[in-house]
This record gives C-alpha cells, sequence and structure tokens, in this order.
C-alpha cells in the first residue's frame, strides 16, 4: 500500500509539473504562480529561483523582477512570501508605477496586498517632485509615505547639484501629495528660509 502510495504521488508530481527542465517553471508551478499570473495577481523572474512548498517562501536570486498590479519591482535579491504577500528586496532596488512614481534604494520590505512597509535610504520620484529619505520611510496601509529628514526638489540635477530643496519631516503618497512640516529651505545648500508647514 506504501508503495502504491509512492507512485501515484509521483505520477500527481509529474503532471503538475512543467514539461522540459526548466527550474523556474518548476518553482512557479510549486508556488502557485502561474495561477496568480493568469490572474493578472503577480509575475516574478530572476536568474536562480528557489522555493520552500510549505512555508510558501520563495527566493530570487539575480536579475530579479517582480510585476504586481501598477508595480514592477527589480533588484539584485529578494523573497517572497506567498501566503503573507510579504517581499523584502535587496541590492539595487528600483520600483516603478504607471501613476508616474519611482523609488530607487538599497532595500525594501513591504507587504503587496496591504501596502505597508519599510524603504531604506533612496530616492522617491513624484510627478514633478523627486524626495531624498536618508533614513528610510514607512508606508501605511493607506498608502501614505512618511519620512524623517525628508528633502523635495523639482530639480532634475543629481542630487550634489540641486539648485533648491525643502528639508523636513515629510508625508506623501503617489500621484496625490507632498508635504513637508517644520522645514527648512536651501538654496545652493544654504539655509534661506524655515517654513512650519510646506
Amino acid at each position: 500500500a506504501l508503495a502504491l502510495a509512492a507512485l501515484l504521488l509521483a505520477a500527481a508530481t509529474l503532471r503538475a509539473a512543467p514539461q522540459g527542465n526548466d527550474p523556474e517553471a518548476t518553482v512557479r508551478a510549486a508556488l502557485g504562480l502561474d495561477a496568480l499570473r493568469r490572474d493578472g495577481d503577480i509575475q516574478v523572474s530572476a536568474d536562480r529561483m528557489g522555493a520552500d512548498q510549505k512555508s510558501g517562501r520563495a527566493t530570487l536570486d539575480g536579475h530579479v523582477v517582480i510585476l504586481f498590479s501598477d508595480i514592477t519591482l527589480t533588484c539584485d535579491h529578494a523573497t517572497y512570501d506567498q501566503r503573507t504577500g510579504d517581499i523584502h528586496a535587496e541590492g539595487n532596488v528600483r520600483i516603478r508605477s504607471s501613476a508616474g512614481g519611482a523609488w530607487d534604494g538599497d532595500a525594501i520590505d513591504f507587504n503587496r496586498i496591504t501596502g505597508q512597509g519599510l524603504m531604506g535610504a533612496g530616492l522617491l520620484r513624484l510627478g514633478e517632485f523627486t524626495v531624498k529619505a536618508p533614513n528610510g520611510a514607512t508606508r501605511d496601509e493607506d498608502g501614505i509615505l512618511h519620512a524623517d529628514q525628508a528633502s523635495l526638489t523639482t530639480c532634475a540635477n543629481p542630487e550634489a547639484d540641486w539648485h533648491w530643496s525643502v528639508t523636513g519631516t515629510g508625508r506623501y503618497k503617489d500621484g496625490e501629495f507632498v508635504e513637508l512640516r517644520d522645514a527648512t529651505a536651501r538654496f545652493l545648500g544654504i539655509p534661506i528660509l524655515w517654513f512650519p508647514y510646506y
């Protein structure tokens, strides 16, 4: 009976596994990512992928691309928990949204279902604004990002060549608003004006 059960399990596994020797397809099938992709929920690709079927956790290494909703995330290394929606990405992290928002940084942790998360230091682009958050930022369940000592500018130059900027405690939401409290305006790096609210 045990041998028959093992044979049936092996046959079921072979039927469920993708054809050929494609390790990425095998991981996708193991995590159910192909079904999610068909529903437009999430797409994942990387040079190397591994999965723990019991925990539902995938490890992605090299040229990682994660697509979901209107978001494209690229990085060097990521982990994705299929059950909780938690994503940890690190190394040359870039996030782009179809609304025009963009973030570049070293690392990010967030939940793709709730939108909550923690961003490491990086640059966020919201329309014509660029926001630098050297201490990182947190994103709440409403999609609002909160950052200490955020710097805001409309200069298209690299950060070292910003003509003007305003620095303060920031709140911002992609495509909706940017605000700073206890803000200091700088021209060519020199503080020139203080605002309680900007």
